[in-house]
């Protein structure tokens, strides 16, 4: 009998990765760091066999869509790794008797990790003897494996840097654009406002609040944020885009363990330089961030903004 799993995918999966007696087969194009280590605690603590089939090394490697140091950490876990050119199908087999089968990729945003992900479907079936031999002659016999050499390591964390350092610079113009062009309703990235909480030392502060919603929101879509600064919040008189590499580092050091429905933190200019300031309840700041990647347009109180 067929069944479906939304939301539910993960749980049952687990469930079924318990019981595992003999082995397990991911086929999935993209697969990451978080899915991973999900995974790998929940393993039997008998050995089996673990397979992956997977996209071979070319632009996933590098946009982090197959992030490298999870296929290293299955292969330490004595994984063998196939490759398949152009695999888009996403299966998951346990003991060659369980299959799933549908849209989940193997990474965190495909399985749900956490309460946060893509909407996916996939259904669980009995295996048959003919569908075993259609599964492996179709994705695993004659399927070449895949080495992580040392200089392919290497390769693919110089093309991560030069890719991150790209793709920035193009999701700022589409930020600018769509700040320019949208409707004002039709918000493509979170925005939130603030007026000025200036002092004598630091005219051009801010203090911004962020629920745990909008945050966990940022986090699960790797968002960038839009801050209105000063004005009101239909006419600010400026506005930062921080793209999400930025904001991350934010929320990486407080945010995750945040207990309370929302978090207060500032952004101030220093001698024209944005930082994130994070505060304690006495009003003492226990960090300091300086964003390095962001756009600024409008003209703040101070009028002295380095670029």
């Amino acid at each position: 009998m067929t069944q479906f799993f939304g939301d539910n995918f993960m749980s049952q999966l687990k469930k079924d990765i318990k019981s595992c007696k003999k082995s397990f087969t991911i086929i999935s194009p993209y697969i990451t760091k978080a899915a991973v280590y999900e995974i790998i605690k929940e393993l039997p603590k008998k050995e089996i066999k673990l397979m992956i089939v997977t996209r071979p090394p070319g632009p996933e490697y590098v946009d982090g869509s197959i992030c490298i140091d999870a296929l290293q950490e299955l292969k330490n876990k004595g994984s063998i790794i196939l490759m398949l050119r152009n695999l888009h199908a996403k299966l998951y087999v346990i003991d060659e008797k369980i299959l799933y089968i549908g849209s989940a990729n193997f990474t965190a945003q495909g399985l749900v990790i956490k309460g946060h992900g893509n909407v996916e479907e996939m259904i669980k079936v009995s295996i048959s003897k003919e569908d075993l031999i259609y599964l492996n002659q179709r994705y695993i016999n004659q399927q070449p494996h895949l080495e992580l050499t040392d200089e392919l390591l290497m390769t693919v964390k110089r093309g991560r840097e030069s890719f991150k350092s790209k793709s920035l610079e193009i999701v700022t113009e589409i930020y600018k654009w769509s700040q320019k062009h949208l409707l004002p309703n039709m918000e493509c990235f979170p925005s939130i406002f603030s007026r000025y909480q200036s002092t004598k030392r630091y005219p051009d502060n801010f203090q911004f609040e962020l629920s745990k919603t909008k945050g966990s929101e940022i986090i699960a879509n790797k968002l960038g944020v839009l801050f209105k600064l000063g004005g009101t919040s239909d006419m600010p008189d400026a506005t930062l885009i921080v793209p999400f590499i930025e904001v991350e580092k934010l929320l990486k050091r407080k945010f995750m363990n945040l207990k309370s429905n929302s978090w207060m933190f500032r952004i101030t200019f220093i001698e024209g330089k944005p930082y994130f300031r994070i505060t304690n309840q006495r009003n003492k700041v226990e960090e300091r961030i300086e964003l390095r990647k962001f756009e600024l347009e409008g003209k703040l109180k101070s009028n002295r903004i380095i670029m």
